[in-house]
């Protein structure tokens, strides 16, 4: 009987530890994401949430459909428009570069094989337009940014980065580039005449944490674009409301401001285990993006993954932001679109989409 007693003591006592270590870990849990949500509201820099808001006031507008020929055309995974041509990047077999003629509705020319050799590519990270519409791009394989004529499809100017990058952008008047990617505690690293003279750090007083580890991890979900002038740079965390807004200067690369950065995505590695903490499992928010001097336009989907698939790359509504961040107008568009580009003027916004199956371009009046 005394055993017994003692038995079940000690199976209480063990369910009680248990318990403990559990509270402890939520109690954790809930301070990280406390802190994270008043950073976020206490950074004068922090847009409210006002995205789902606006968008209950979206103009809807139709787009026409201009592409042509579906033998030809594969889907755009990057694409740039310099009038009137859009210049994109897609991943099958052939060449890499296609020049799309927005008035004929057909692809008029291929350049870039697929390969190692100086004048083919392997992967595209992204595109850069120049104010003097030149168009720079960044192959992530072989660490360099090139700069191609799209009369010749001739790559000229290489410059070879000195690490690894998601993305990759020349700001040509500094005689720098800046990198995006997932770096040790940053994001991104601002190189001139190749000697690094700026980073933007990720909340460096979470790496660490006594005996667990916080590391959070964006850089596999960034998607970035460089305004044409070379002087600001929009990133977005894709399935998020996060978008930010960065200025570049002579020597230093700084956030300006952050839209909903209470949504912090992050990844929570604790010893012997690994798991996600996202805000949402919902593929709704930001999906891609655009600029010009003026503007970020970005492609919003605000459906549940269950309501979305196949179509999970896809938005129906698009959001203008100026780039001191706030909401400039939003759209309703009549069909789910992928990629996009836009004019120097912000008067046209192109869109890929897929329609019964087949890769269509859209063209939308603004």
């Amino acid at each position: 009987m005394i055993n017994s007693q003692k038995s079940i003591k000690m199976e209480k006592q063990i369910i009680l530890s248990q318990l403990k270590k559990q509270l402890l870990c939520l109690i954790k849990i809930s301070v990280i994401y406390s802190i994270l949500f008043s950073l976020s509201c206490c950074n004068t820099d922090s847009k409210e949430s006002t995205i789902k808001n606006e968008l209950k006031n979206a103009e809807f507008i139709k787009g026409k459909i201009i592409s042509k020929d579906n033998k030809i055309l594969k889907e755009p995974l990057r694409m740039v428009y310099i009038d009137p041509y859009l210049i994109y990047y897609a991943s099958n077999n052939g060449k890499a570069i296609k020049k799309f003629d927005t008035n004929q509705g057909i692809v008029t020319d291929t350049f870039c094989n697929i390969g190692k050799g100086p004048q083919e590519l392997m992967m595209i990270g992204n595109f850069q337009v120049s104010q003097n519409s030149q168009i720079s791009l960044y192959d992530i394989i072989k660490k360099k940014i090139f700069t191609i004529d799209i009369n010749t499809g001739e790559l000229t100017k290489r410059v070879t980065l000195k690490e690894q990058a998601s993305q990759a952008f020349l700001v040509e008047e500094k005689n720098g580039y800046i990198i995006n990617g997932i770096f040790h505690n940053c994001r991104f690293k601002y190189f001139q005449d190749d000697s690094l003279v700026s980073t933007f750090k990720i909340f460096p007083q979470f790496e660490h944490q006594n005996d667990d580890t916080i590391f959070l991890n964006l850089g596999y979900q960034n998607f970035s674009a460089i305004s044409p002038d070379c002087k600001k740079i929009a990133n977005i965390i894709y399935e998020s409301e996060i978008i930010e807004c960065f200025y570049i200067d002579s020597s230093t690369f700084r956030r300006e401001w952050s839209h909903e950065w209470s949504m912090l995505p992050f990844t929570m590695v604790k010893i012997g285990q690994s798991q996600m903490a996202k805000h949402s499992e919902n593929a709704f928010g930001l999906k891609n993006m655009a600029v010009n001097n003026d503007y970020i336009y970005c492609v919003y989907c605000k459906l549940p993954v269950k309501e979305t698939k196949p179509l999970t790359a896809s938005g129906k509504y698009l959001v203008v932001f100026k780039w001191n961040g706030d909401i400039y107008k939003t759209y309703e568009l009549d069909y789910p679109v992928r990629t996009i580009a836009v004019s120097k003027s912000g008067k046209k916004l192109f869109a890929t989409s897929i329609i019964n199956n087949d890769v269509k371009i859209l063209q939308y009046e603004l």
